[in-house]
Parts: structure tokens; sequence; C-alpha cells
């Protein structure tokens, strides 16, 4: 165990892309789109077309699928205005739809690094997005029994953070953030002056993208596993 943490007593956990898999299958679904999309514009333009039409949307509706359907028909009704009707509408319904009931799948070891984190800290999993998407998939989960609470920021920014820390009573100092996005883990945790784990996900989305912030209170590791070795000892680890 690293020595650095001796006053932690609490972990915040990333839920997508930390726990369990979620970009990915947003990046199908906007190749199921453009390909659809394609039959009338170019690809890549109906690509770009959909990240801008995301950025205006989101925030105004927040994040999730619900979202990026509205990003989808905003897009195809700029692009595609004479074909746009009831049959696109329900195609590109149709993409959503796989989006939103696609299956649960932890990260490799993720299950197990949550449940022995829970017999040393408060765990806690941190996350935002559409509400009942998140709790969908913290139920599917199977983790109630490990996690103190789950939290659904509306951003994940710095105020959104001292929230949190303010509902646990808590003070920066002793609380760890562990995500994939340097953008919403990682910064604002850095900002108010607390710890944070940064493990890359394959696949970034581009609205996370940032430079990552110089701090000797954020640590890389390669995967979640490596969470053992650096806040549990060898015994509570077993």
């Amino acid at each position: 165990m690293d020595t650095r943490f001796s006053n932690l007593t609490h972990v915040f956990l990333d839920a997508d892309d930390t726990l369990w898999e979620n970009d990915i299958y947003f990046r199908t679904a906007e190749r199921e789109f453009c390909h659809y999309i394609g039959r009338y514009v170019d690809e890549n333009l109906a690509g770009e077309r959909l990240v801008h039409h995301q950025e205006a949307n989101i925030p105004i509706y927040g994040y999730g699928s619900k979202t990026y359907l509205l990003g989808m028909l905003d897009a195809a009704a700029e692009l595609c205005p004479a074909q746009f009707g009831a049959e696109m509408y329900l195609d590109i319904k149709a993409i959503i739809e796989r989006l939103a009931t696609h299956p649960f799948d932890f990260l490799e070891g993720a299950e197990q690094v949550v449940k022995d984190l829970s017999k040393k800290y408060t765990v806690v999993i941190a996350t935002k997005g559409d509400l009942s998407e998140q709790l969908r998939k913290y139920r599917q989960s199977g983790l109630e029994g490990y996690v103190k609470a789950i939290e659904v920021m509306e951003t994940k920014a710095c105020p959104d953070y001292r929230n949190l820390a303010a509902k646990m009573g808590i003070a920066p100092e002793n609380f760890l953030m562990v995500g994939n996005a340097v953008r919403s883990d990682i910064a604002p945790v850095i900002e108010m002056g607390g710890w944070a784990v940064h493990i890359p996900y394959k696949v970034t989305w581009v609205h996370e993208m940032m430079e990552m912030p110089q701090s000797d209170r954020i640590i890389e590791l390669k995967n979640i596993e490596e969470l053992r070795g650096l806040l549990l000892s060898d015994e509570v680890a077993k």
C-alpha cells in the first residue's frame, strides 16, 4: 500500500468505462448512424455534424442515449431535409434503442476490486449521465452490498465533487477519485485538492479530451486491478 494515502477514507469510482463497458456502444451507434445517413451525404460529414449537435445539446439535456438521439435527429434534419420524416425518425430511434439496451459487461477485474476496496474504504460510485440509465446499470452490477452510495452528477465539475464530499462529510485529502476521463474524473478533483487515479480506457470520447493537469496527486495506472497494490495491504487484498 502507498503510504501517501494514510488519511484516505473514501474511494470514489467512475462507472462508465472504469467499472463497466460503455463508450464502445456509443461508438457503434455513431457508426450505424453515419452509415445510414451516408446514403445521402458523406459519412465523415455526418459524423462531424453529429458531434456538433451533441455538444450543443449536452448543456441543455445532459448526457445519455436520449440526448444522443436528439443529436442524431438534429444532424439528420440538417443534412437530409428532403428525406427526413417518419421512416428516418424510426430508423434512427432503433439505433438508440439498441444502444440503450446493450449488454452489461464489467471491465476485467473491476467487480472484485470494488469488493476488495469495500473492506477498508467507503466506496462511492461517482458518475454522470441519464439518471435512469445509470441506476439501471448499477442495479445490474450487483454491487449494492459493497457501495455506500451512487451519485449521478450533472456535469462532474469541481462544484459537483465539492457537493459530494460535503454529503460524505469529508475533506478533499480524505478521498481519491478513480476514472478514465481527464476532464470529468481527474482535473476537477485535482482543482479542489483531492487525489485522482487515471486509468485510460481503450476509447476516449472527444467531449472528454483535455491536457492532463500537472500534479503529484495524480497517479497513472494501466488497469483497475493495480488499485490493490496502491490502496490495500496484502492482508486486506486477500
